[in-house]
């Protein structure tokens, strides 16, 4: 499924039912996908140029990494929610139960 053309964007899905929270960048609205597949967009942000976008998402995987566990084990696990092949399995994270993964994503701002 490819979609319109957009500005390079980083992105935060989560899987509420899985508690499994989804980062990553698309320069073509890749959300979609996981939205058609159940997730729910927590945050889009939108950079002028792909390599600040990149900058942001690798620093914003570095401190998500440190803080909280995989979100699925193997591709294959993945594959369900995020489409053929489970592309991008590990740039997702296990939200314990009991936290708001918008507040995961609020305490990130104000660790940088």
């Amino acid at each position: 499924m490819s979609y319109k053309r957009t500005v390079p964007t980083v992105y935060a899905v989560v899987f509420p039912d899985l508690h499994i929270l989804k980062v990553g960048y698309s320069g073509g609205q890749r959300w979609r996908n996981f939205v058609a597949r159940g997730a729910e967009v927590l945050e889009l942000i939108e950079f002028d140029d792909t390599e600040e976008a990149h900058a942001f998402e690798g620093s914003t995987h570095q401190y998500l990494r440190s803080r909280l566990g995989p979100g699925f084990r193997s591709a294959n696990d993945a594959e369900p929610h995020l489409g053929i092949g489970g592309g991008g399995w590990g740039e997702t994270y296990l939200v314990p139960h009991g936290i708001n993964p918008r507040q995961v994503l609020a305490e990130m701002s104000v660790a940088k």
